[in-house]
């Protein structure tokens, strides 16, 4: 009688296992899910607060990017420039676009040439759809007045580089009269829009 009954009490435990196993695996899953639900609203937030730092992020680049290459700013400066030149006692006499990346040589030029169509630009600004301009300025003074021209137009707010300075002393009767300042000015500006191409229409057929 005893035999049978553990035999009985045997075949009962193998045939619940996998159900008790089962039951077990249901019970985790379900604790699994009320601990999501319990982050749930933190999750949330982190969402929320990720969507507002990167519309912040996107507003300070808008406003960094105006107050570097913004159209206007330039034409600002331009005026600017002026005024200073007048202010501090100096003449501008030339102020001309050039090509924003000059080559050294043949070589350089036909090998940049051919890497442009290759290579996108990796100038921030200009994927943004900002191009990089360059002038020649060559102002005349005393030496003192272009010294302080260059410090004064450093304070202008706009992001200007300056490259390619050199001194001239220019002498009349021997003796130094007036100095030439050339120097070259890099900044960016916005490039203007191009114009929608329109596809040529084909004529109407002729009804027969």
């Amino acid at each position: 009688m005893l035999p049978a009954v553990l035999i009985a009490v045997l075949l009962g435990w193998f045939m619940l296992r996998p159900t008790l196993d089962q039951l077990k695996a249901s019970e985790q899953r379900l604790e699994e899910l009320k601990q999501m639900q319990r982050k749930l609203p933190v999750l949330k937030r982190q969402v929320a607060d990720a969507e507002t730092a990167l519309r912040q992020a996107e507003d300070q680049q808008v406003l960094l990017v105006d107050l570097i290459a913004g159209r206007d700013r330039i034409q600002t400066f331009l005026a600017l420039l002026d005024q200073l030149s007048r202010a501090v006692g100096v003449e501008i006499q030339q102020y001309e676009p050039i090509s924003a990346q000059t080559p050294e040589n043949p070589k350089a030029a036909s090998s940049a040439k051919q890497q442009k169509s290759a290579v996108e630009p990796t100038d921030p600004l200009m994927v943004l759809g900002y191009r990089k301009s360059a002038v020649a300025l060559r102002v005349v003074g005393s030496y003192g007045a272009l010294h302080r021209f260059l410090q004064e137009m450093e304070r202008l707010e706009i992001l200007v580089e300056s490259s390619d300075l050199n001194l001239t002393a220019k002498e009349r009767n021997g003796l130094v009269s007036q100095t030439e300042l050339a120097l070259r000015l890099s900044f960016y500006d916005l490039q203007p829009p191009s114009a929608p191409t329109t596809e040529p229409q084909s004529p109407p057929e002729e009804l027969s």
